[in-house]
């Protein structure tokens, strides 16, 4: 994404490995980074559903918790709010995914300036829209998403930008 954005921009990756929007809440190192930002992308919510076991609400709540924090600390930032990415997610947890992906859709979170649907661009054919397409999987045993998945990201996001 930041080679397609172009040299007039500056990208700051601060996206780690198990991130959680529990954690991002919590405002402390991840959160104070991003405060620093023109403009936020934020694309969390898997781990916290397949790890933690957050429900719909919960997870809502800490994505409106970091939206108003990132909104509160410059009035001026824009921040983008992914949808969250399919996985191998099935019964309770698919229902979750479900739930909070049409919350993002439908703007239920205050004061986010755009949606990227994340999840639009990796998921398979409904009904099975909760998993990853396979030719996006790291291996056929590991939903995570591969190089392939993450140039198709790239090239969605610039196209949609």
């Amino acid at each position: 994404m930041a080679e397609g954005l172009g040299p007039e921009y500056r990208v700051w990756n601060l996206g780690s490995g198990w991130a959680r929007a529990y954690d991002a809440a919590s405002d402390k190192a991840w959160l104070s980074k991003a405060k620093q930002s023109d403009e936020v992308v934020i694309a969390l919510g898997v781990n916290d559903i397949s790890t933690t076991g957050r429900s719909a609400p919960q997870l809502l709540e800490d994505l409106q918790t970091i939206v108003s924090i990132l909104k509160d600390s410059r009035i001026d930032m824009s921040v983008i709010l992914c949808t969250v990415p399919p996985y191998s997610l099935t019964d309770a947890q698919e229902l979750v995914w479900r739930d909070v992906n049409q919350a993002i859709r439908s703007h239920v979170i205050a004061g986010v300036d755009r949606i990227f649907d994340i999840a639009e661009v990796l998921s398979q054919a409904a009904p099975r829209d909760n998993l990853i397409m396979p030719e996006y999987m790291s291996s056929e045993f590991d939903a995570h998403p591969n190089g392939r998945a993450g140039s198709a990201v790239a090239s969605a996001f610039l196209a949609w930008y």
